[in-house]
């Protein structure tokens, strides 16, 4: 019966399914899913040859709904895997199935369970093994090793953050380790499992064999291969390449976690899952050291990663690193709840004497808990229901090659806009004219290669070792047009919408001043929308950063328009970013007022004081001085607080002065 409880919730989230591509990693694997490609490190070979497989054999549905299915279905097969260790352990069979419910509607699980992402199948293969061990524990039978040796394998051929859970399982085994030792068959049989299963990281080979267009470290090399593996190119284990120690970053990271597992478990499922933990050693010795080894393995995987959560983009991709913990927790709080049930009936006997107002008593208590994990369902439902039909990060990868002209160059930076115009360019053959770069592979020859023969026309023969190379490289493709999504630290760039273009030098860039101005009036007017988020969509993280990208886009032709002195046009802009959107930062909200004062007027002018508080504004940000000054001076001259503001400004000259206008 159970059996077909999770089946027809499969059904209920494949009818959720993302039909379009997501934030993150997402739309790279659907783009790995349209080119028979490999992920970026550590390569995900198991997954990226299973969409591949997918995409091809299923004959409706979009690619990223196709490849959800490889969410979806490991999601609801994770939590049978929850229900069933539960079982194992001697939980009540309902708790057990209550405690795989709340798993399956928590936040981040749920909405990773309906987009194409590595997780899903990740804890599905952790959740099975730890089923298969115990077992083995529990009937001494050697298939179950054997069976969780390929599964190991194919974990190894997938997501690399597995060997989290092998402290925890060892500990498992440590009883029968010796006599697991002892049988020289069984040994065999266990190795021969773990290579079948590992030995999918040849798909990897294979991809880089057939040149494909996604093959990060050219594993077709032996160092390609092994660089692919160790993910040695971002640090193995740390968050971003370049990513650097800062104990009190990392230890942010783990508070971080805290909180972000408050917010989904709510109050009152900390308390239980706390108390599971507190009681597990009664339900089993050495499982409770498992669930303890592992929290605090992935714990101190969270702090040695070192993510720096200080924009939407970066606290959504922290986020999918707490599924495979959450797993735990859910195995834990269905302890919590058969514990406290335990002891809940224990009072009840004692105190009512009455059949039917025990059975009654029992039964309240299967209502409260069903009734929590009700309100987090609903409550998480009015997000995730949104997903299917939400096309913004198509929209995205849309309106960057919709900002190229032809024949032009372009490098993206972070990791959405990226991977959405890298499935259009490559996942859609979509302008074909246009030549995509990833910089940070431009100094291997196996990428510089790809470029060539996708680009026949791109003046490229060797790999760009740094700037000074890479200045040549534009320079022989002067014929071309090159755009960033971040202005570079070379030559001269103007905001191109979405995008920044490189000239050369300033006279170069001064030249196309007027058309450079067109261009971007049309493109802000004509061809972008920049998304407005309900409160339910703030709850997706990476919405957030689309969001973001457009509004520093539309900043920086504010500030264009700025230099070009149409102060009334910059105006409006940035009344439209502080106003319709939000935007509160010191910088946006002075360049807005100061444009209000140039353009006389006072009375928005005075408005935006107001919301500014400007008496503290000043204390906050001294630079302001100047501005504030300016703001009094022109539109609220009687006001007494001009006095200290000019005060204040004479303090800050004093210390040394700097441009005090902040545009």
């Amino acid at each position: 019966m159970v059996e077909l409880i999770f089946t027809a919730i499969s059904f209920f989230f494949i009818s959720l399914q993302s039909t379009y591509i997501f934030g993150g990693d997402s739309a790279e694997f659907s783009t790995v899913a349209k080119t028979w490609g490999i992920s970026h490190p550590p390569g995900y070979p198991l997954y990226s040859l299973l969409v591949n497989i997918l995409n091809k054999i299923i004959p409706f549905g979009t690619t990223p709904w196709k490849i959800a299915l490889l969410s979806s279905i490991p999601t609801v097969l994770t939590a049978y895997f929850i229900y069933r260790i539960l079982k194992l352990l001697k939980i009540n069979s309902l708790f057990s199935f209550f405690s795989a419910l709340l798993y399956l509607f928590l936040f981040p699980i749920w909405q990773y369970a309906l987009i194409p992402e590595v997780f899903a199948l990740h804890t599905f293969l952790i959740s099975f093994i730890t089923y298969l061990l115990l077992l083995y524990e529990k009937n001494k039978r050697g298939t179950f090793l054997v069976y969780a040796s390929f599964l190991c394998g194919l974990s190894i051929s997938h997501h690399h953050i597995f060997i989290l859970l092998i402290p925890g399982w060892l500990l498992l085994l440590k009883d029968n380790l010796k006599k697991i030792i002892s049988d020289r068959r069984l040994v065999v049989k266990i190795c021969i499992g773990l290579l079948i299963g590992a030995s999918f990281y040849l798909y990897a080979v294979l991809a880089s064999l057939n040149h494909t267009v996604l093959d990060w470290e050219n594993a077709k090399t032996l160092d390609g291969f092994f660089r692919l593996i160790t993910r040695s190119s971002y640090g193995s284990f740390k968050a971003y390449s370049g990513s650097s120690g800062s104990i009190i970053n990392q230890l942010l990271d783990v508070f971080s976690s805290f909180v972000f597992i408050l917010i989904d478990f709510r109050p009152l499922g900390i308390l239980i899952v706390i108390c599971g933990l507190i009681v597990s050693r009664q339900y089993s010795k050495k499982f409770s050291l498992f669930l303890f080894i592992s929290i605090l393995t992935h714990l101190v995987f969270l702090f040695y990663t070192n993510f720096t959560l200080t924009s939407p983009f970066s606290s959504g991709m922290f986020e999918r690193f707490l599924i495979p913990l959450y797993v735990l927790l859910a195995i834990t709080f269905g302890m919590g709840i058969d514990f406290i049930y335990k002891q809940y009936s224990v009072v009840i006997s004692k105190n009512v004497k009455n059949n039917v107002l025990k059975k009654i008593s029992s039964t309240g208590y299967s209502i409260f808990i069903i009734s929590f994990i009700g309100i987090v369902a609903y409550a998480n439902f009015t997000t995730i229901s949104r997903i299917s039909k939400l096309a913004t990060f198509d929209t995205l990868g849309k309106d960057i090659l919709s900002t190229l002209p032809r024949s032009a160059i372009f490098s993206l930076q972070t990791d959405t806009p990226t991977f959405a115009s890298m499935y259009y360019v490559y996942g859609l053959q979509k302008r074909r004219d246009v030549t995509f770069l990833q910089t940070g592979l431009m100094n291997k020859q196996g990428y510089v290669d790809m470029l060539k023969k996708r680009n026949p026309g791109l003046n490229i023969t060797t790999p760009i070792q740094n700037t000074d190379t890479f200045i040549s490289f534009l320079s022989k493709n002067s014929d071309r047009e090159y755009f960033s999504e971040q202005p570079g630290s070379f030559g001269y760039w103007v905001p191109y919408g979405l995008l920044w273009k490189y000239f050369p030098t300033q006279e170069a860039a001064t030249q196309h001043q007027t058309e450079m101005l067109s261009i971007n009036k049309k493109l802000w007017n004509s061809v972008y929308i920049i998304p407005s988020l309900t409160p339910q969509e703030k709850n997706i993280l990476h919405l957030l950063s689309v969001q973001s990208n457009y509004i520093n886009g539309y900043v920086a032709y504010s500030k264009l328009l700025i230099v070009n002195e149409q102060y009334d046009a910059a105006k409006q802009v940035l009344q439209k970013v502080v106003h319709n959107y939000g935007v509160t930062d010191a910088t946006t909200r002075l360049a807005l007022l100061n444009l209000l004062v140039i353009t006389n007027d006072c009375i928005n002018a005075k408005r935006e004081a107001r919301d500014m508080h400007l008496t503290q504004f000043i204390t906050d940000n001294p630079a302001s001085a100047q501005s504030i000054v300016n703001y009094y001076e022109k539109c609220d001259a009687q006001n007494p607080e001009l006095t200290d503001a000019q005060k204040k400004l004479t303090e800050y000259e004093k210390r040394g002065s700097t441009n005090l206008h902040a545009f």
